[in-house]
């Protein structure tokens, strides 16, 4: 048996009590001399899926034919288990390798995004992550929030996250919740200012004048990059070229939990309000 196989199986109830012989797909091969089995269950209870988390399997599909199974049916990434391969039954079809791809991905999103940095693990329907290594951007702000001590995690995904509502969106929480890293200038020093924003919010530019005790503009993209190390849509509130003063609005305190660009436009971390402050070092001031 082999990754992407569907095989039957007696697949055990979650409370290990019995079970009841069901198709099931093969997940992966575990390493060692045993070569045991990771299996996700099948079901053609297509009403208990968990959307964007498990897989649904139509017949509609170009790989349904090879499947082996006789209706639409979700593949139940909730249900895992490994087995011997001893123990199965028969080997009913496959399904595509771009299907099995997806479904690994989703699987590396719940345990990289969530239970790498000790929260509940609960999984984000949201979030889809890729397997690859981060870009040299990215790892970059992974090594920084690992020079602060802190379990924050960096996520390449598939979405956009330029903007705070594509970032909304694709990690699965309110744009209220993002952290928008927005790089002003001041017009007689030239020195950069940032602002760590509620993505809900508009910085108000006439009391940050006031803060700053000098008129500010927004500078062009080339002079983000060379202050910051970034891209536009892409700047983390850490990890800059250079020291920069930094302001954070106060109305991100009212999250338990908040996500902030990590150094590309697919790049995000989860942190606390707690955790901003201590990374940024700024003041906190209402931006509105």
């Amino acid at each position: 048996m082999k990754p992407g196989d569907i095989v039957l199986i007696r697949f055990p109830h979650t409370d290990l009590q019995g079970g009841k012989l069901r198709p099931a797909l093969v997940i992966a091969v575990t390493p060692g001399q045993h070569k045991d089995l990771l299996l996700g269950v099948i079901s053609s209870r297509v009403h208990q899926t968990v959307a964007n988390f498990d897989e649904i399997i139509d017949p509609s599909d170009v790989d349904y034919a090879a499947t082996g199974l006789k209706s639409r049916s979700i593949i139940r990434l909730g249900r895992l288990a490994t087995v011997q391969p001893t123990i199965i039954n028969a080997r009913l079809g496959n399904i595509s390798a771009q299907r099995l791809q997806q479904i690994k991905s989703r699987l590396i999103n719940w345990l990289q995004a969530h239970a790498t940095n000790g929260q509940s693990g609960e999984f984000n329907p949201q979030l889809t992550t890729s397997a690859s290594p981060l870009s040299p951007s990215a790892q970059r702000v992974q090594d920084v929030l690992a020079q602060f001590g802190l379990k924050l995690q960096v996520v390449e995904l598939s979405a956009s996250t330029r903007t705070a509502q594509e970032a909304a969106d694709a990690v699965g929480c309110t744009v209220g919740q993002i952290v928008k890293s927005l790089l002003f200038r001041g017009r007689i020093t030239h020195t950069p200012i940032l602002v760590v924003a509620s993505g809900r919010n508009r910085v108000n530019e006439k009391k940050l004048q006031t803060l700053v005790g000098e008129p500010i503009e927004k500078p062009d993209a080339d002079y983000v990059r060379q202050q910051t190390g970034f891209v536009i849509g892409g700047v983390p509130p850490v990890g800059h070229s250079q020291k920069i003063r930094t302001f954070i609005d106060e109305d991100l305190a009212q999250y338990d939990e908040i996500w902030a660009a990590a150094g590309t436009p697919n790049a995000v971390f989860r942190l606390t309000p707690t955790d901003l402050h201590t990374l940024t070092g700024g003041e906190i001031i209402s931006v509105k």
